[in-house]
């Protein structure tokens, strides 16, 4: 399959005033909010180890070389920090906009940005975790994975979509 891997960077954000092995997740639900014209989405969950975790739906940079041995930088920028705790405090008001940590890691993306998710054989689901947009949509993909094992056909508009027999 045509991949590409990236680096990003999400950032932990919440109340300063607990220690790090206090951080708790909040009480809040993971979410997505999608692109709107130049503004990336975001995606943001409860971390219990960090507090809040938030991303931008928008790589930091692609992988040099397309290999983990050719980019070993994992320094968080700080204008992408910035970005995110600035996009938190506008928009998601129920968490404090302080910055508990950053984390730099690497994601796949498929070659036309989608998962690849579906059935390739009678008995065999394929569902790729890091492909599109990697599994932030985890509950939701927990339910339309558990419905094509257990025989569904999936809704046949994200299967037109995430199909692997696309890449054939």
């Amino acid at each position: 399959l045509p991949l590409t891997p990236y680096i990003e960077q999400v950032v932990h954000l919440g109340t300063p005033s607990t220690k790090p092995a206090e951080w708790p997740a909040p009480p809040l639900p993971g979410l997505v909010d999608c692109p709107m014209g130049e503004t990336p989405g975001i995606y943001a969950m409860p971390d219990g180890a960090r507090g809040y975790k938030v991303g931008l739906d928008r790589p930091l940079r692609s992988l040099a070389g397309g290999t983990l041995g050719d980019d070993l930088d994992r320094e968080a920028v700080s204008e992408r920090t910035e970005t995110i705790r600035a996009r938190v405090a506008r928009d998601l008001t129920a968490v404090e906009p302080h910055v508990l940590a950053t984390q730099v890691c690497t994601w796949t993306d498929s070659g036309d940005g989608d998962f690849v998710i579906g059935r390739v054989h009678p008995g065999v689901v394929l569902a790729c975790g890091d492909s599109g947009e990697g599994f932030k949509y985890a509950a939701f993909m927990g339910q339309y994975l558990a419905d094509l094992v257990e025989g569904g056909a999936g809704d046949p508009e994200f299967q037109r979509h995430w199909n692997p027999e696309r890449f054939r």
